[in-house]
């Protein structure tokens, strides 16, 4: 009887944790314009990221390692990338297709309508904020 509680109370803190990265993924889903970007504190001008967007596309994450998404570039190239949830649903991880990009990863605070993406990359602090399309 012990082991049967002691099974039925794992299997419900799993699930239960399960939620978190689902429901961040989920909220991810779909197109996100970049609305801010600041670097070691620094706000960047709107023109070097006006036209920068993300767009994830959404998946059962605890099926999946990872899921797809695309970046747009200022430039208008378009970047496929791999990204994934951290347990805690907090933590992202983006692993950019293209050879000569840094993979990131970091915190996300993130709603239906907005994300923070916090990350350090080429060795300086990265805050971008994502708004819906």
């Amino acid at each position: 009887m012990r082991l049967l509680t002691t099974f039925i109370f794992a299997l419900f803190f799993i699930v239960g944790c399960a939620k978190e990265p689902q429901r961040t993924t989920n909220w991810l889903d779909g197109a996100w314009k970049v609305t801010n970007y600041t670097v070691d504190g620094q706000v960047l001008p709107e023109s070097s990221f006006s036209a920068m967007a993300f767009d994830f596309t959404g998946c059962d994450i605890l099926e999946y390692d990872y899921c797809d998404g695309v970046m747009k570039t200022n430039g208008g190239d378009d970047i496929d990338f791999k990204f994934t949830i951290g347990t805690d649903g907090n933590t992202f991880s983006i692993n950019f297709i293209a050879l000569d990009l840094e993979d990131i990863s970091g915190t996300i605070e993130s709603s239906k309508k907005k994300q923070v993406l916090t990350f350090s990359s080429n060795n300086k602090a990265q805050v971008i904020t994502l708004e819906a399309l």
